[in-house]
């Protein structure tokens, strides 16, 4: 995806949602992400597959 596709999507999404209501602090760090692409973010999505949900939910007696 290159900057413009970026900048366009996020064009609209500021102009959806101005249609409706004020502009949250919310979207404006989507818009980060989708135009910057920081590494920090990309390292924390890709980490997400790699660690196995924690089993806290399941009881201890087993």
């Amino acid at each position: 995806m290159n900057i413009y596709i970026r900048i366009v999507i996020c064009v609209a999404i500021l102009v959806i949602h101005f249609a409706g209501f004020i502009l949250p602090l919310t979207e404006l760090f989507i818009i980060y992400i989708l135009l910057v692409n920081p590494p920090w973010f990309r390292e924390f999505i890709n980490n997400l597959d790699k660690k196995p949900l924690n089993d806290s939910h399941r009881s201890e007696k087993q």
